[in-house]
């Protein structure tokens, strides 16, 4: 717990914006979590402009009503999301955009909600949901449109060309750091007790999984990621990756050759360098359910309207390369009717 308010003063905020409810809250939750929570705050210090400031609040938004993190995590979260807004109103209470001053309320407004249980409509990205946030469980109760399946769907991906070589870990992403290393922390801890034979090596891939699959809705699809944080969480799960081999070869010896976590991972570092990267989510009968370009950090295109589905983590277990034209002609063999070049762009 020190460590969490030692973030809170070096972050400036004031002794009343940590209001007892909110203490109370952060208490409550797992060391994880508490470090996330300051990691957004030492984030939010870092972004000195207003217009990031704001990109970042709805990134906080987004990922606390849309995003498949554990129970503890969301209602960090919220106390993050809670104390962010709070700061905002106050930067902007004379700013002359009265629309800024606007919407920097509405988000106080729909945390302070969120914090006290109550529902909360909210539109992001096309999609109109009602969501309800049980603050002492963590868990969420989501209105969902009838969703299409994904049992059975897979993503086939490609990178065009080499990606850049730029600096992903240089201003302005190094402000993101602390986000992105609380993300993970934990992990690395653990791989510690895993050589030291006090953890075992299955208990630790079955969190590290979650993890992986969580990290990558972030990158891929959850809506309101800057191009700087999907960049930095895209390096932070590559690294993710990397460690997870080399503790199965400290343990097992050179592990067997795993064609989903290198395509992933081909991926991930793409997104990080600011390459173009194209993704495609296909259905049964080569349904395309989304087609996604990530370009400088930057998502075009149209997202898979089942990534509110927590079993859309599932489908990244089926992943392989592909050839645009290729694909493009079988999707037009099955699916006549979708125009599927428009949908490739």
């Amino acid at each position: 717990m020190i460590g969490l308010f030692r973030n809170i003063y070096w972050a400036h905020l004031r002794p009343n914006d940590l209001t007892p409810q909110l203490q109370a809250l952060l208490r409550d939750v797992r060391e994880h979590a508490r470090s996330l929570a300051g990691g957004y705050l030492t984030a939010w210090e870092l972004l000195q402009d207003l217009e990031r400031r704001v990109e970042f609040l709805r990134h906080t938004q987004c990922r606390t009503i849309f995003g498949h993190d554990d129970p503890d995590v969301r209602r960090a979260l919220v106390a993050s999301g809670s104390i962010i807004a709070s700061r905002l109103c106050v930067e902007v209470a004379t700013h002359p955009d009265r629309k800024i001053r606007q919407w920097a309320e509405r988000m106080r407004a729909l945390f302070h909600d969120l914090l006290n249980g109550k529902r909360v409509e909210i539109s992001e990205s096309g999609i109109n949901v009602v969501v309800h946030l049980d603050i002492n469980e963590g868990k969420r109760e989501i209105n969902l449109p009838k969703l299409p399946r994904i049992d059975d769907a897979a993503w086939e991906v490609h990178l065009d060309g080499p990606p850049p070589q730029t600096d992903y870990a240089g201003d302005p992403n190094r402000c993101y750091a602390s986000i992105s290393g609380a993300m993970w922390l934990g992990l690395t801890d653990e791989a510690l007790q895993v050589l030291a034979n006090k953890m075992t090596l299955e208990a630790w891939m079955e969190r590290w999984n979650t993890l992986w699959h969580r990290n990558l809705f972030h990158v891929l699809l959850e809506p309101g990621m800057s191009a700087h944080l999907r960049q930095t969480l895209a390096y932070i799960t590559y690294n993710m990756m990397a460690h997870q081999y080399m503790l199965l070869k400290a343990k097992l010896g050179e592990p067997p050759m795993d064609t989903t976590m290198n395509t992933w991972a081909a991926v991930l570092q793409h997104i990080s360098h600011g390459g173009l990267a194209r993704t495609f989510l296909v259905g049964p009968s080569l349904r395309l359910l989304g087609a996604m370009h990530f370009e400088l950090g930057e998502r075009t295109g149209e997202c898979p309207n089942s990534a509110l589905d927590e079993s859309i983590l599932a489908t990244f277990t089926r992943v392989s390369e592909c050839d645009l034209a290729q694909l493009e002609t079988r999707i037009r063999k099955h699916v006549t009717k979708v125009p599927v070049r428009r949908l490739l762009h």
